[in-house]
């Protein structure tokens, strides 16, 4: 479970391509497609906040004709065509969304500065347009990861929570090649313990499933449990994911 948990954390990064300009996150109403994909239902709320078929919930934020779905650590890419959103991205290859009738795409005219899209939009870019694999090990891979990575501490610095989440999935992944005797391993270590507490501080619930892991990794699972309970409470995806691991493969 452990190192499997360690893995999992590793792997929390990007996907796909594209775009420049200034972000937005004013859409609203429903967007049906066809059945044979997974998610086939949007509901864009004028707050960057959205729904997936109508339970899942997601963020988002647009600029020109390119829209960024973030749910769990993914990220969806479609283009806006009028009332219809037809998929980029490699799991949405040309999936078409549709508006129902009384519900129309609304974009605001006025432009209206938004923290929000403008974090999703620099953590996409970094996180995403950098393909970068975390397991490489040339020189300049690993300078690289470094530098995206500040990018990241920025972000999380600034009080974006995806940030915050990326910080500890590198942390995490930089701590498993060093030798636990080695100076400033123990420093190094409790940091993860202080970033999934200001995931928590900044309203991610993802950030208990953070908690868990640290506790998991430090061999004391029992005293994470009562942070995945929490998690799951809240309605997080990453305690859902990580019990449902724990149902599959015990301890």
């Amino acid at each position: 479970m452990k190192w499997k948990l360690i893995l999992w954390i590793s792997l929390l990064s990007g996907l796909i391509n594209v775009i420049n300009a200034q972000p937005k996150n004013d859409l609203s109403g429903e967007f049906i497609g066809n059945s044979k994909y997974l998610n086939n239902n949007f509901i864009f709320f004028e707050n960057g906040k959205m729904l997936v078929n109508k339970e899942f919930p997601a963020e988002y934020y647009y600029e020109n004709d390119s829209l960024f779905i973030f749910r769990n650590m993914e990220i969806a890419v479609y283009k806006l065509e009028k009332n219809k959103l037809v998929g980029l991205s490699k799991w949405e290859k040309n999936q078409t969304l549709k508006s129902k009738k009384s519900s129309l795409i609304s974009i605001n005219q006025i432009d209206l500065s938004n923290p929000r899209a403008e974090w999703l939009k620099r953590f996409y870019k970094n996180n995403v347009q950098r393909e970068i694999s975390i397991f490489s090990n040339d020189q300049q891979s690993i300078k690289d990861l470094i530098l995206r990575n500040e990018e990241n501490i920025k972000l999380c610095q600034e009080g974006f929570d995806l940030g915050c989440i990326q910080n500890f999935s590198f942390l995490t992944h930089q701590l498993m090649n060093r030798n636990q005797n080695e100076e400033n391993y123990k420093v190094d270590f409790e940091t993860l313990k202080l970033i999934a507490q200001q995931v928590i501080e900044l309203g991610n619930s993802d950030g208990y499933g953070l908690m868990y892991s640290y506790f998991v990794m430090n061999d004391q699972e029992n005293m994470g449990e009562k942070y995945l309970e929490l998690g799951l409470e809240l309605g997080s995806q990453l305690c859902l994911k990580l019990s449902m691991d724990k149902l599959i493969i015990g301890d």
